[in-house]
């Protein structure tokens, strides 16, 4: 006894011995949660347990409020699937009875719910997001999608931010956030953090956290993230990693005002379901990632989210329709680009650079305030505004020649930005410097 008491203890929820993984599991009638394992040889499945021991360390799974009143949904057991198909046709037919979304959003949720019980076999995943107005149905989207998604931790955009960071780290779950558009204050800052750093591994939030002696710790916020917002981000880093269905409003006349009681129920044995499709697929070789799949021509960040998705997809018909999504997906981010201040800017260093003129940051300033007017908003570009562009988002070589700072010309590197943002080379640099392609 005396030496069980020395015995390191870790809660964890999710733990990995050899070719076994345990997933914690909450039983909803006697408020207990416990361990269930898989073995990846055999395919069997062991009976609950309600502790772990390793090397002489005990695992034992997170007892805690969060657990006891659900705000961290888990699954209460493994079930058996006969097919994938069947799977995937049960997630969307419950995403189907309770939520109204178009076909195609029907199915990327679906597959969305999939890859989130597989996520961390991928170095990146991307996020799903509803985005419309107050009464469209984002909430209704979230609860519905967010109830089948692996370990969903449901959070508002009111939420204070430090139990977040704690549950994301600890249970490597789902966040599910409503009214994520942030637009204020510096808890909104810190959510973010968890966004722009969450979509792939090794990217953990450094905090400063302690009372009386404060020390920094790192904050693991890898994990799928469904979220709703009224707007679009103007981080289009952030944006481009959201896959976004609008939601319009007027549900069909089918969908319930309010969601009946055999709605958890129901989403429960689901959740059940898709921990045997975990349990099945962590880190097997059917589901890792073909290169063969990438879509050219597209922004390599848009490419790096979306291939866990095909991934996931094995109907060669649904594949293309999602490549088609994204084509166009791109293009549109390619247009918002090249409506950004930064497309001014190398718009204006290609007119000069293309055609030997003055690359200095004052002259381009000059160049592109002739057509900008205070009346249309449009306050004017200084020097400073275009040195700070290029060390954030263009990133050409400059030196000082006389007190002034000026680029350096590199042609192929601005034909990669043109790209990037939608532009064509050719046809930017043969505009006169004062008139810009926008």
């Amino acid at each position: 006894m005396e030496n069980e008491e020395k015995k390191k203890k870790v809660q964890c929820s999710y733990l990995r011995d050899g070719v076994t993984i345990y997933e914690q599991v909450f039983d909803k009638e006697s408020k207990q949660s416990f361990f269930i394992g898989f073995d990846a040889i055999s395919g069997a499945v062991e009976e609950a347990k309600s502790s772990i021991e390793i090397d002489g360390t005990i695992y034992m799974p997170f007892d805690t409020e969060m657990v006891r009143k659900e705000t961290v949904k888990l699954p209460s057991e493994a079930l058996d699937y006969e097919e994938e198909t069947l799977l995937i046709e049960m997630v969307r037919s419950f995403i189907h009875k309770y939520v109204d979304l178009s076909e195609f959003g029907e199915k990327m949720a679906s597959y969305y719910v999939l890859l989130s019980w597989v996520y961390d076999s991928y170095e990146t995943i991307p996020y799903l997001r509803y985005k419309g107005d107050y009464g469209t149905g984002k909430s209704r989207a979230l609860k519905v999608v967010g109830n089948l998604c692996y370990k969903p931790i449901f959070a508002g955009g009111a939420i204070t931010t430090s139990p977040i960071f704690r549950l994301i780290n600890n249970f490597h779950g789902t966040l599910i956030i409503d009214e994520a558009d942030f637009n204020h204050s510096d808890q909104s800052a810190e959510i973010i953090k968890i966004l722009n750093c969450g979509y792939q591994k090794g990217m953990p939030v450094l905090r400063t956290e302690g009372d009386k002696v404060r020390e920094p710790k790192a904050f693991d916020v890898f994990s799928p993230k469904v979220i709703a917002t009224r707007g679009e981000y103007k981080d289009l880093a952030l944006e481009s990693r959201c896959i976004t269905e609008d939601m319009g409003g007027n549900p069909r006349e089918d969908i319930p005002y309010n969601l009946p009681r055999e709605f958890e129920d129901e989403a429960l044995r689901i959740r059940n379901y898709l921990l045997s499709f975990r349990f099945k697929h962590f880190g097997s070789a059917d589901i890792k990632l073909d290169e063969s799949k990438r879509i050219p021509n597209i922004e390599p960040r848009i490419n790096q989210i979306t291939m866990p998705i095909l991934a996931i997809v094995k109907d060669e018909v649904e594949q293309q329709k999602i490549r088609e999504f994204i084509i166009k997906y791109d293009e549109s981010m390619k247009s918002k680009r090249s409506e950004d201040i930064s497309s001014l800017i190398l718009q204006s260093i290609i007119q000069a650079g293309a055609n030997n003129g003055d690359l200095s940051y004052k002259e381009l300033s000059n160049n592109i305030n002739k057509n900008r007017s205070k009346e249309n908003g449009e306050h004017p570009i200084s020097p400073a505004r275009i040195g700070k562009v290029n060390s954030s988002n263009l990133h050409f070589d400059t030196r000082r020649v006389n007190g002034t700072t000026e680029f350096l010309w590199n042609e192929n590197h601005a034909k990669q930005l043109c790209n990037r943002y939608g532009l064509i080379f050719d046809e930017v640099k043969k505009l006169p410097p004062d008139i810009l392609a926008i």
